[in-house]
């Protein structure tokens, strides 16, 4: 059962389970990085395919409700949705850390 009175943890990645956040206190927008724009292909079960809107990268994958969540939409919203998102090397050099999610137009 859950402590609602204890200290929140911060949720790990669907996929692998690393925590979620940079480990560090300060404004994610201060870490090194950049913003990038994401268009999203397709929901497949409780997954969801995007990809960098100008198709400079490989498709990523991660956990629709998840997304939909840091969107502030249903995940029958997701298709073809375009988000952008604050993207930063993880601390570990293993991939990068994204955050502050925004919804875009069109």
């Amino acid at each position: 059962m859950h402590n609602h009175d204890g200290p929140h943890e911060a949720p790990g990645c669907g996929i692998c389970g690393h925590p979620t956040d940079p480990g560090r206190e300060s404004d994610p927008l201060e870490l090194p990085g950049q913003w990038v724009e994401f268009v999203v292909l397709e929901v497949f079960g409780a997954l969801v395919r995007f990809r960098a809107a100008d198709g400079s990268a490989a498709p990523g994958t991660t956990v629709a409700a998840v997304l939909a969540q840091q969107l502030g939409i249903a995940p029958a919203e997701l298709p073809g949705t375009r988000f952008r998102c604050w993207e930063a090397p993880d601390a570990e050099g293993h991939g990068v850390y994204r955050t502050v999610f925004g919804l875009l137009p069109g």
